[in-house]
């Protein structure tokens, strides 16, 4: 039965060494090793048993820390940020996120300067498999800052004389619903599985608040998060990571194995830094890259459980030796997945 990864029902931050350059990241790359499991599904051996996707229903997994890349959330309408010298935003965002998501559920985030938002859907899967693949990671989260308008413009940096009674009055009175200082940060955030490619969640978040500050303080300063607006992003960034963190722990730990030709060692690519420990056992599902029957130059990525499972014998920080058990030897790719 082949299944395929769905999104859930509804950790410490470290930024990578050595980023990919989507330049050096053909839509091949993320497929490497592949073509060669463009096979029939027949003619998989030992033959797959009967079950359902491992993420039908919403289990919480937090026995293993999981992993994810988060790359940069470009400024959908670039000149919008000239108001304050916000052009940071693009990076301190993810920055924000990877904190919010360590402190709800102990992920272990990487942050890198690339974005895969302005791509269609089949690059992007393509690419967020390849990017995975080089930062060795479940998940990847990309997103892209939709708007981050003021309402008036002229009313913050170049007020006139009844405008600047306007704000003084708003200022010290209660009547802050006749401000006009408004300003808008709306955000669309995307998360895939690294593996696969598919996308988990999709979704917008949006919030406004009084922008007041004539000086180009820049998107990541003090004077940003004392304002109403920086506050009110604080909250935006809140309810994004909880919506983020709640599918994250839907999901069971997966990691990549490798494997030896005609030996039951393998290496997978998890550690202690991901909560395992010798003896830990997890169940292995093999990759499996099938070309669209539908759309010209298209692959899907699909999962297939096997009734095999490795055994943790030596566990370091970001990798552990493993045998598996029985006397089944490996070809193609595999996961091992944790299913608790």
């Amino acid at each position: 039965m082949i299944l395929r990864l769905k999104p859930a029902a509804h950790s410490k931050t470290s930024e990578a060494t050595q980023e990919p350059t989507l330049s050096d990241l053909p839509p091949q790359e993320a497929i490497s090793q592949s073509e060669s499991l463009a096979i029939e599904p027949q003619e998989l051996t030992p033959k797959p048993t009967q079950s359902k996707p491992i993420s039908s229903q919403c289990k919480i997994n937090s026995q293993w820390k999981k992993t994810l890349t988060i790359t940069a959330m470009p400024r959908l309408i670039p000149h919008q940020s000239n108001a304050g010298n916000f052009y940071q935003a693009e990076t301190h965002i993810p920055k924000m996120l990877a904190t919010e998501l360590d402190k709800r559920i102990g992920v272990e985030s990487r942050l890198i300067p690339q974005t895969l938002m302005s791509l269609d859907e089949e690059k992007k899967r393509r690419l967020t498999q390849a990017i995975a693949m080089q930062q060795g990671t479940q998940f990847v989260l990309q997103g892209e800052i939709l708007d981050m308008s003021m309402r008036d413009n002229s009313s913050v940096y170049s007020p006139g004389f009844l405008q600047s009674l306007r704000n003084h009055f708003t200022d010290i009175s209660l009547m802050k619903f006749t401000d006009n200082r408004n300003r808008i940060f709306s955000l669309r955030l995307e998360l895939r599985d690294g593996f696969t490619g598919e996308l988990l969640v999709a979704e917008s978040f949006n919030t406004n608040g009084i922008w007041k500050n004539p000086d180009p303080v820049g998107f990541s300063s003090e004077a940003v998060w004392q304002s109403q607006y920086g506050r009110r992003i604080k909250k935006l960034i809140q309810k994004a990571g909880s919506k983020i963190a709640n599918n994250l722990q839907c999901q069971p730990y997966m990691a990549r194995v490798e494997v030896y030709p005609g030996q039951t060692e393998l290496l997978l690519q998890g550690g202690a830094n991901n909560g395992l420990h010798p003896g830990d056992a997890l169940k292995l599902y093999q990759l499996v890259v099938m070309a669209s029957p539908s759309h010209y130059d298209s692959y899907q990525t699909r999962l297939i459980k096997r009734e095999l499972q490795l055994e943790l014998k030596e566990v370091y920080p970001s990798h552990s030796l493993a045998q598996l058990q029985g006397n089944d030897l490996l070809q193609g790719q595999y996961l091992a997945v944790g299913e608790e």
